[in-house]
């Protein structure tokens, strides 16, 4: 009887062994797992998330960007009538006159002794004779006064630039032919050159008056320079501010929030 008791007490104590075992087993494994998980873990949170945001970073943002908006603009046309000519110019003796600047091509910036004013005037010197083509802005603006040569209507032109006021400019363009300066166009109103149609031809725009701006444009149609009937009634934009050209897109926009757009077009 005790030899029998021996046996199950050795009995149980290797079952119990047994099954110590397999539990440490078990635990041993659960912690294998475990530290494999925090690993892949690690793993996730360094590698693949930098990849990923990198990945989001251009390819989603690409994808996902939004189109621009394409504007739904009212389309308008316009009529042009011949410009009306300088006047002639006129002869008038250096001595007679007062320097205030002069370019190396022969223009030249003066005003008249025989005048008590602040007024200045454009004129080409041959000699001891200038021939005048006409006022140019105060004195007040000499120092901003400019002569750039430019691109428009297909030709090279020069624009010359005066001031008789804070919004108030006199623009001369003319041209080189055999060595005498000859104004293809006089305009004094603000003025910007751009390719309105995007056919690589730039016009002129002339904007004009305050608060509400009126809009018109010069342009060369036959070999003559001719000017449009305004832009804000071709496009029946009167309200608000007026409107004005934008380069960017190529369209005519309203200065007032809500944008409208107009587009020109040809007849």
């Amino acid at each position: 009887m005790r030899h029998t008791h021996k046996i199950i007490i050795c009995a149980l104590s290797f079952s119990l062994l047994l099954t110590g075992c397999s539990i440490i087993e078990r635990a041993e494994e659960a912690i294998a797992l475990i530290e494999q998980g925090r690993q892949e873990k690690e793993q996730y949170r360094q590698e693949p998330i930098e990849q990923k945001k990198e990945q989001y970073r251009q390819e989603p943002l690409e994808r996902e960007r939004p189109q621009p908006r394409t504007e739904i603009a009212k389309m308008f046309s316009l009529t042009y009538h011949e410009v009306a000519q300088p006047n002639p110019s006129s002869s008038i003796a250096y001595s007679a006159l007062t320097k205030k600047k002069e370019w190396p091509n022969g223009l030249i910036v003066f005003a008249k002794k025989d005048e008590e004013t602040d007024e200045m005037y454009l004129g080409q010197r041959d000699g001891n004779t200038v021939k005048e083509f006409g006022t140019f802005g105060s004195d007040t603006y000499l120092n901003v006064i400019d002569l750039n040569e430019t691109e428009v209507f297909d030709e090279q032109l020069y624009w010359a630039i005066g001031y008789c006021g804070a919004a108030c400019s006199v623009n001369y363009f003319l041209k080189d032919i055999d060595g005498s300066w000859e104004v293809i166009l006089f305009s004094d109103r603000l003025l910007e050159i751009a390719d309105l149609d995007g056919d690589g031809r730039r016009e002129i725009l002339a904007y004009n008056g305050s608060p509400s701006v009126d809009l018109m444009i010069y342009n060369k149609i036959d070999g003559q320079v001719v000017e449009s009937d305004s832009v804000n009634e071709a496009a029946e934009a009167w309200s608000g501010n007026g409107i004005k050209f934008n380069g960017k897109n190529g369209l005519f926009e309203s200065f007032d929030e809500p944008k409208r757009y107009y587009k020109l077009v040809s007849e």
